[in-house]
């Protein structure tokens, strides 16, 4: 592949354009009439939405706190079609001893939680240092930590997600500008890898957790994994865990030979994405969005250490969901171009420039997502005023299906794909449906006052959290009658 295959003859033509209101809106919060607000819950900035269900979970353990256990609260469970909060915990346990992180089981039957040690703990040190993950029945009940005899992490840890049913994935910060990953495994109760980077996140495919930077040592960057089996023989000195490898690192020699930074994993295969560069390149310093490129797009396959070239001189890249399109930029002058690469047929069918930023931690931000099932691609597009247009391009029809007007950010697309949650020009959470291109407010005014737009698993309810003078609180929704 190369970026001088051919545009396709049909170029994609906008159609209708949908103008944004114009009045701004007030301070207090009007939700418009198709909305119905079926619960609201007090002091809750976020909600967890179970995989398999209408039902979700959240937690009350927000008091400030040094040393100690003194707090009120606790887990609850709510469901459709009331979603009346049930409070999970049972006999003498106490959920509540800080702050923690909440996640479900892939099937949905249990709950996990991370948060300070547990009752019988005594520490020395303040215990917003010191976390554990807990597993219970989604009633709240056999609530025990997945590894008792030991402490899992020095401060907070949140989940991450799941390679599988079985092992889960929990991160944290570690020290010193660097994260710990590691992967649980919930049956066996036992640790199967972990690795410590440096801080820039990373995403997980069924076998391996790949980090965007991997362990930076004087400032050099290289793309990792981490798995469930050791990669090398290297002695583990904390900062070079055994179960992690990286692509431009020598673990054995320790030395690198080029860098590297991780984009996304390539769907259904353990082939990751990356961006590589030479060593003599510091990104920082160089204009890499304008200038002439400095980076290549390749596939390292994570099993062979392989590395094929994919495009070289691409800045940034990403595959639809469903792995048949590849989104990748090239720099330009003004704006960098992205191209829409059809894997299937070699084909690029798009090509426009776009809005996009450089960001710490060599990474570009794109506010672009494609629709879970893969098919429909948004992105934003510069315009001559310094505004800019949110593009909805339909990738089986090879054209823009609507443009959206200045709009303030991005979409938040339900699990359907038949509808996304975006903020308008006049800061109002709007619902564009894909099925007649139409958007709809969700409010009237006070839109600024809701964030964190959340869907449930089938995308018949919507949770959004609300700014208040107390605080905050989640509102659960349904939209157009459902």
């Amino acid at each position: 592949m190369s970026t001088s295959t051919s545009l396709p003859t049909a170029t994609p033509t906008p159609t209708e354009t949908l103008l944004p209101p114009t009045e701004p809106p007030p301070s207090q919060l009007v939700w418009i009439e198709p909305v119905a607000v079926l619960a609201i819950f007090d002091q809750v900035n976020k909600v967890y939405w179970s995989p398999t269900a209408n039902e979700l979970i959240f937690q009350t353990c927000s008091g400030r706190f040094i040393r100690g256990y003194n707090f009120d609260g606790s887990i609850f469970k709510a469901s459709a079609p009331l979603f009346q909060s049930q409070d999970l915990a049972q006999g003498d346990h106490s959920f509540c001893r800080g702050q923690m992180d909440l996640t479900w089981t892939l099937d949905g039957s249990r709950i996990g939680f991370a948060g300070p040690l547990s009752d019988e703990t005594e520490p020395s040190l303040p215990i917003v240092e010191f976390s554990e993950v807990w597993l219970m029945n989604s009633d709240g009940s056999d609530p025990n930590p997945i590894l008792p005899d030991e402490t899992v992490a020095r401060w907070q840890s949140f989940y991450y997600g799941w390679l599988d049913e079985n092992n889960l994935i929990y991160t944290g910060y570690a020290g010193g500008g660097h994260q710990y990953w590691s992967i649980l495994d919930i049956e066996n109760r036992e640790k199967r890898g972990w690795g410590i980077v440096h801080l820039g996140g990373g995403e997980a495919n069924s076998q391996y957790i790949g980090t965007i930077n991997g362990t930076t040592l004087n400032f050099q960057i290289s793309a990792a994994i981490v798995a469930t089996t050791p990669q090398h023989s290297t002695a583990d000195d904390g900062l070079n865990s055994p179960y992690l490898h990286h692509l431009s690192f020598d673990d054995e020699e320790r030395v690198f030979n080029y860098y590297s930074s991780f984009q996304d994993w390539r769907p259904d295969s353990n082939e990751m994405l990356v961006i590589t560069w030479d060593l003599d390149v510091n990104l920082a310093e160089t204009n890499f969005l304008h200038n002439n490129a400095v980076t290549s797009l390749q596939l390292w396959n994570v099993e062979d250490d392989s590395l094929t070239p994919v495009v070289s001189e691409a800045i940034y890249g990403r595959f639809s969901p469903d792995g048949r399109y590849l989104l990748y930029l090239t720099p330009a002058p003004e704006h960098p171009i992205a191209h829409l690469y059809n894997w299937q047929n070699q084909q690029i069918i798009l090509q426009q420039p776009v809005v996009a930023a450089w960001q710490p931690g060599n990474s570009i931000k794109l506010e672009m997502s494609f629709s879970p099932n893969g098919r429909f691609l948004t992105y934003f597009t510069p315009n001559e005023d310094g505004t800019s247009t949110l593009q909805v391009f339909d990738t089986q029809a090879d054209e823009t299906q609507r443009e959206i007007i200045n709009p303030e950010t991005q979409v938040s697309w339900s699990p359907t794909s038949e509808q996304f949650i975006y903020r308008d020009a006049n800061n109002n959470f709007a619902l564009f449906s894909i099925a007649n291109g139409s958007s709809q407010p969700l409010t009237l005014a006070g839109g600024l006052l809701l964030t964190n737009p959340q869907w449930s698993h089938d995308g018949r309810f919507l949770s959004v959290s609300v700014q208040t003078e107390t605080g905050g609180e989640t509102a659960v929704l349904t939209l157009n009658g459902n």
